[in-house]
């Protein structure tokens, strides 16, 4: 799919805001009580809001640069610093494959 087309279709949303990361990823993992160590990606979510200090974080905010700072934030963590972020990461994923299928679905 081409970017551009994404873009088109996020600034046509009638909210302007964007995807919520948090609402999103919150959703995922309640529809995944199958995958294992599923806990490990809530808790890998609440410590990433309350690095944002707030709950309500727009898919845009997820950049490479804040993930770095989220890594740094949990340096003294080490365990947590890898599987955190990876669990973030996988989080994002599934929120941008979410959203590529809906701008897919809704061209067709």
């Amino acid at each position: 799919m081409d970017i551009d087309l994404i873009i088109d279709y996020l600034k046509s949303k009638n909210d302007k805001r964007g995807i919520d990361f948090i609402v999103f990823a919150r959703k995922w993992c309640l529809s995944h009580p199958e995958i294992k160590g599923i806990r490990n990606y809530t808790t890998a979510l609440n410590s990433f809001y309350t690095f944002f200090g707030r709950e309500s974080i727009l898919c845009s905010e997820v950049t490479t640069p804040k993930m770095r700072k989220f890594e740094e934030y949990l340096s003294d963590k080490k365990r947590a610093q890898s599987l955190y972020t990876n669990a973030i990461v996988r989080l994002f994923t599934e929120a941008r494959e979410y959203t590529t299928m809906k701008i897919t679905t809704s061209y067709e």
